[in-house]
């Protein structure tokens, strides 16, 4: 298992991610990404709050290796 950081972007803030996951490869990554961002993406319309532009997902060594824009969650009839 390896230790994968998920961050936030919306528009020049960045919302770090300091606690991280684990887990076990890119794929895991990938699929968990995907999963984060279609929950944190209803939550905040649900709630009126502006969504997040982008989830940027970086190693223990803080290099990034993965990044999901907002709108590519979302369901292909409503990009």
């Amino acid at each position: 298992m390896s230790q994968f950081y998920f961050h936030f972007r919306t528009g020049d803030f960045l919302a770090e991610d300091d606690v991280g996951m684990d887990l076990p490869d890119l794929d895991a990554v990938r699929v968990t990404t995907l999963d984060t961002a279609r929950e944190m993406l209803a939550a905040r319309i649900k709630s009126g709050s502006r969504a997040f532009d982008e989830i940027i997902v970086t190693n223990e060594g803080r290099d990034e290796v993965y990044r999901l824009p907002a709108k590519e969650a979302l369901p292909e009839e409503l990009k």
